[in-house]
């Protein structure tokens, strides 16, 4: 049986990193939608910083934070699921 922390950790993975990537796209929709021209992205090869012509988002770093969050969530849960599965299996 998986344990009740794996559940929840998956669960908040899930829907931190859901949240983030719909969040990403919706707002990459609506500024392609808006007066201005498509997001172009230029890397600078002496630095290896990526630009763009979009305008800092105002909710960037909220969206990047639930991105964050959501990967550990998920990296601590991954081994807690295998240890779930594990002694599952010894325990059969």
């Amino acid at each position: 049986m998986i344990s009740t922390l794996t559940k929840i950790l998956l669960l908040v993975a899930t829907i931190c990193i859901g949240i983030a990537q719909a969040w990403q796209h919706y707002s990459q929709v609506e500024y392609e939608k808006s007066v201005h021209a498509q997001t172009i992205y230029n890397l600078d090869l002496k630095t290896g910083k990526l630009q763009t012509n979009e305008p800092a988002a105002r909710f960037q770093q909220l969206r990047n934070g639930l991105g964050v969050i959501g990967m550990l969530a998920a990296l601590f849960a991954l081994p807690l699921l295998v240890k779930d599965i594990t002694q599952r299996r010894q325990h059969n």
